[in-house]
């Protein structure tokens, strides 16, 4: 399965030249997102743009965050520490989501990189 972070997500909505780099790194995969990416989106989302995110998630499975993503979080960010990085804490919390899931995530944020063991693709 391979999860779209919200940078991927902006980019698959608007319709950019990235969002149809996220649509072929799919493969023809199960695409999922996680609930904070909803989060991230519709905090930010302006009137006339809820219709078209209301329809993406319809049709992508939503991964939440339970208490296994927790403890995989906990042990990412205390790596982290212990190596001098930071990160944002969602995307601590994305990225604990992802790896409980064995999952790849496709984004356009580089800081996904500093979390050994997460499987990523980054889009340039």
């Amino acid at each position: 399965m391979r999860v779209l972070d919200t940078s991927a997500l902006i980019e698959v909505m608007h319709g950019t030249d990235k969002g149809k780099l996220v649509m072929d790194k799919l493969e023809n995969e199960q695409a999922a997102m996680t609930s904070l990416n909803v989060f991230e989106i519709f905090r930010n989302l302006k009137p006339a743009e809820t219709a078209v995110f209301r329809n993406l998630l319809s049709g992508i499975n939503i991964l939440d965050f339970d208490s296994a993503a927790a403890l995989e979080s906990v042990r990412i960010e205390k790596e982290l520490a212990n190596t001098g990085e930071k990160i944002g804490i969602l995307d601590v919390l994305i990225a604990g989501i992802c790896k409980k899931h064995s999952s790849t995530l496709i984004t356009a944020d580089r800081d996904f990189a500093k979390i050994k063991g997460l499987k990523t693709v980054v889009l340039q």
